[in-house]
């Protein structure tokens, strides 16, 4: 599910350099936001998955884009920084709570809290 996510992500960015209005983004600032895409998918996909938290985070730098913070959630959480996802995927649910997998994001977060909450009471 996550690759496929990823790949979304990639047609939405491409749909919005060439579908959005010269007020809304300059030309620059969607290419920085493609390249560091690009390359977190890279990292992503490699197992680097701190790298790809912080090329998603420079893509949405560029391209304030909430599923780029989804993203940066699922790298976080792939890396083992349980607080750092839970983060990344509240600031997804403010950035867009309608999102249609907002629910099972909010799952996710409920998990992760839960987990850590048993990690930090076992000796």
């Amino acid at each position: 599910m996550q690759l496929r996510g990823l790949i979304a992500i990639g047609v939405a960015i491409a749909a919005l350099a060439f579908g959005a209005p010269v007020w809304a983004q300059s030309a620059d600032a969607l290419k920085k936001a493609q390249a560091s895409f690009d390359a977190a998918q890279t990292e992503y996909l490699q197992g680097n998955y701190d790298a790809a938290a912080k090329g998603f985070q420079e893509a949405y730098s560029a391209r304030p884009f909430p599923q780029f913070l989804y993203n940066v959630g699922a790298s976080l959480h792939r890396a083992g920084d349980t607080m750092g996802a839970v983060k990344a995927y509240q600031q997804y649910l403010n950035a867009l709570p309608e999102a249609a997998d907002a629910d099972k994001v909010r799952k996710a977060i409920q998990i992760l809290l839960e987990r850590s909450g048993d990690a930090l009471m076992k000796p």
